[in-house]
């Protein structure tokens, strides 16, 4: 073969591969962003039916309001196209998992056996005896690294797998997987409403973070309630306009105290901020809010977390019902009647809502406290009874209207 022959080959070659590295058909670049909605491991459980469960996941920069939300939020049903975080309506970037805000939840039953080959980030829904294998890149296009922190879960005996990154672990660097090898052994401590997030700089207050719901076969209050839904699980999270770090250095290097007060609250990654108006009618819209089903008569329990990057405590309470709180970070308490509840960074709660009123629509609230509360940061989601109108409810919104005083004052 000649020189120049030999040479235009091996440069087709090259020019293959960095291509095929582009689109990601090289192995260990592949880039897979399923929600796994139909995973063969989400299945009624039966005594030794044991799979093995494998999961493929993408750390990266993305984009709110990016070309998958089409006409979102001018035609609502585009809002929950795959892939599109409308979040508050604001144009910025964020760092997700498999381009979802908050990542994937991940559901398990106490005492399985997971074996995770990356990070677990991902909705799983298995059985006791299945083994968990996860495989996660890190595609952030900035060079930084990550590490996932399990907040809540007690690391006996695997504390190098806690994923404080300098600490207990390197963060996984651009462009590479990460092998994590980890046995959960649920001991009583471990179950109940926890969440993943990430561990390096401020990453999880642009959207690196999800839900870790561990159940306990037989649970203390279960004859309080009738539904422990995965949708009724409620992530709720302090948010800017713009890059976290970007309020980080204006604090640092200006001192402007003020830049560090969130611009809006999101719940389960939605909420409303900007006004947008219709090109051609001049019309209002606006990003969708989150809603919760529920039917009349039936009592549902709701997991409450806080991933607030800011002190930013909220107050949360459902328009005309009592909440019924059982427990806090995992643990389980005397039941306590309440209007409203305080949840500070990182807090998790679960509480029974009895859906006893009339059929109709109903506010969930949410009120920053601290730095929120200076910036009048706020948010709303709705508690949708079957047969209502999809309709918003009739009382008003806004921050002040989310204030409760307590049942006994």
């Amino acid at each position: 073969m000649h020189l120049n022959a030999l040479i235009v080959k091996i440069s087709r070659m090259i020019n293959f591969i960095l291509l095929a590295s582009l689109l990601g058909l090289v192995s260990g670049t592949r880039v897979d962003i399923s929600d796994y909605k139909n995973h063969p491991c989400i299945r009624k459980c039966h005594e030794n039916d044991v799979m093995t469960c494998k999961y493929n996941f993408t750390v990266e920069y993305y984009y709110t309001l990016s070309k998958a939300c089409y006409n979102c939020p001018y035609n609502k049903t585009d809002c929950q196209r795959p892939h599109c975080v409308a979040a508050n309506g604001m144009p910025r970037a964020i760092v997700v998992a498999n381009r979802m805000l908050p990542g994937p939840a991940i559901h398990v039953s106490k005492s399985i056996k997971i074996e995770i080959k990356g990070i677990a980030v991902v909705p799983v829904c298995v059985c006791k005896g299945d083994i968990v294998q996860v495989d996660v890149f890190n595609r952030m296009e900035t060079g930084e690294g990550l590490a996932i922190h399990w907040h809540g879960l007690r690391q006996i005996g695997y504390q190098h797998m806690d994923g404080v990154d300098m600490i207990t672990q390197c963060p996984i660097p651009k462009g590479s997987s990460f092998q994590y090898k980890l046995v959960l052994r649920f001991k009583v401590i471990d179950e109940g409403t926890h969440f993943w997030h990430s561990h390096t700089g401020v990453q999880r207050g642009d959207g690196l973070f999800g839900a870790f719901i561990v159940r306990e076969p037989t649970d203390v209050h279960e004859g309080l309630y009738d539904f422990d839904l995965p949708e009724h699980v409620i992530s709720i999270n302090s948010w800017y306009n713009e890059l976290t770090i970007e309020m980080f250095n204006s604090l640092y290097h200006t001192e402007n105290i003020s830049s560090l007060n969130p611009d809006s609250i999101l719940i389960n990654g939605k909420g409303r901020y900007k006004e947008f108006q219709a090109p051609n009618t001049n019309d209002s819209s606006f990003t969708p809010y989150e809603v919760f089903n529920v039917e009349l008569g039936r009592r549902y329990r709701f997991r409450l977390i806080n991933n607030a990057i800011a002190n930013c405590a909220v107050q949360f309470s459902v328009d005309n019902h009592t909440l019924i709180v059982i427990a806090t970070d995992g643990n389980p308490f005397e039941q306590i009647d309440v209007e409203s509840l305080n949840v500070f960074a990182g807090e998790r709660f679960d509480i029974v809502l009895t859906a006893d009123q009339g059929v109709a629509n109903y506010w969930v609230r949410v009120r920053g406290l601290g730095l929120c509360q200076n910036s009048v940061a706020f948010q709303q989601a709705i508690v949708h009874y079957e047969g209502a109108s999809m309709e918003n409810p009739d009382g008003p919104s806004g921050y002040w209207h989310g204030a409760r005083t307590g049942k006994n004052s």
